[in-house]
């Protein structure tokens, strides 16, 4: 079990981890996990990349993920063998299977399939998504089910294994029964249990009582760190019983440009210590960079950080506008 900090430690943590005195621990001493939110490769993404390249969409953010241990994205979309590119306005993705190279080339270690976009093309289609995604990278969670052979991936760490734990509810039930006989198991294999989870309504700016009800339910089984997509908008932050709960990080990469909030994102970098480490909160924009995301300057990282404070859990508030959560084991 983690449990967060106190604010007033925050900028103790920030500075042991980056003074120069621990520049050669940290290499040997700490793990990194980056976990974003909904990445979609087709429509008009793949047109962005066949116009100008295939570094395009993560351009900005490629060498932050060269940084880090592992790179953790939701990826919203079938890969069927057979492409056929998704028109403007048509809710069944498809991603050509050349876009893949792009997870590789920027250091994407896993992918979730936990999402109501996977099996776009049926199960045949789910199949050969999986089959092709796993040439590039990891991948975990299904559009269908919740067990442990297909939903978990388990990661190395200086504190230990990490369960990564990939759920579908977008269109999907919440079995209770599958999800405690999940956490009996990852429970007994794993330090820390990571939630990675597919819910809550489209473009509502924050969760739903379904939504906190089933994080409750998730961190009595034994979550750790409970983090959601599938709104497309940054939901708030939660703390249930000493649990933090991102219930949406919104949009990462996708080609949505309808409002602001479809194009601000939240990636979070998680580093782990021995006995410690942080959740870091990096605002995201795609905002005049269609389908190309970049992290947030200071001033208008600042602005988002404070938005996202004023309507998450109140305890909170400080560590979220620092733009830092310090957890301890």
């Amino acid at each position: 079990m983690i449990f967060l900090v106190t604010t007033d430690q925050v900028s103790f943590y920030t500075n042991r981890l980056f003074s120069s005195d621990d520049a050669n621990k940290v290499a040997t001493s700490t793990t990194t996990i980056i976990l974003t939110g909904d990445l979609f490769l087709g429509r008009d993404v793949e047109q962005k990349i066949a116009a100008l390249g295939l570094s395009y969409p993560l351009q900005h953010v490629s060498d932050e993920f060269s940084l880090a241990d592992y790179v953790v994205v939701n990826f919203e979309s079938s890969v069927p063998n057979i492409h056929q590119a998704t028109p403007s306005g048509s809710f069944t993705f498809s991603v050509p299977i050349k876009n893949l190279d792009l997870l590789k080339q920027n250091n994407i270690t896993h992918a979730s399939l936990a999402n109501n976009h996977s099996d776009d093309y049926g199960v045949n289609g789910y199949k050969e998504t999986r089959a092709n995604l796993e040439k590039h990278t990891a991948v975990f969670g299904s559009a269908y089910t919740v067990d442990e052979e297909i939903s978990v991936a388990y990661l190395d760490t200086v504190t230990g294994k990490v369960a990564l734990i990939g759920v579908n509810l977008a269109g999907a039930p919440f079995l209770d029964k599958d999800a405690k006989t999940l956490f009996s198991v990852v429970n007994q294999k794993s330090e820390l249990q990571l939630v990675y989870v597919h819910w809550g309504e489209e473009y509502e700016p924050v969760h739903s009582d379904k939504q906190r009800d089933i994080a409750a339910s998730l961190v009595n089984m034994g979550a750790d760190i409970i983090v959601g997509h599938h709104p497309h908008v940054i939901q708030d932050v939660d703390y249930i019983n000493g649990v933090p709960v991102f219930y949406s990080l919104g949009n990462f990469i996708f080609d949505q440009y309808f409002s602001t909030d479809v194009q601000i994102g939240l990636i979070l970098r998680l580093t782990l210590e021995s006995d410690k480490g942080r959740i870091e909160l990096l605002p995201t924009s795609s905002i005049g960079t269609k389908a190309q995301s970049h992290i947030l300057e200071e001033d208008e990282k600042q602005k988002s950080l404070q938005l996202l404070s004023s309507k998450s859990h109140p305890s909170l508030k400080q560590n979220i506008l620092h733009g830092v959560l310090p957890i301890a084991f």
